[in-house]
């Protein structure tokens, strides 16, 4: 391959990249969505832009007993204050 062409591949590559987009994490059982916007603008200072991603945690109980189902608010709260 020339140097021209890899230079013209490369500059091509990084005309294609996109800049990430802000993801926002949280837990359903321990915080709604509102309630994880408005962290996430008192943390970073402002708020989660339009084309930001949301990504929820969702909470199983994967014991035999449990066969996979999300557990609710208060079992969670449970859970987190036996592990503290």
């Amino acid at each position: 391959m020339k140097l021209k062409d890899r230079i013209t591949l490369l500059e091509q590559r990084l005309d294609d990249a996109r800049p990430p987009a802000p993801a926002l994490f949280y837990w359903k059982q321990k915080e709604t969505i509102t309630e994880a916007k408005e962290a996430y603008k008192q943390r970073y200072g402002y708020e989660l832009p339009p084309d930001g991603h949301i990504i929820q945690f969702v909470a199983c109980d994967m014991s035999r007993a449990g066969n996979g189902r999300e557990i609710s608010k208060e079992e969670f709260q449970s859970l987190s204050e036996v592990h503290q």
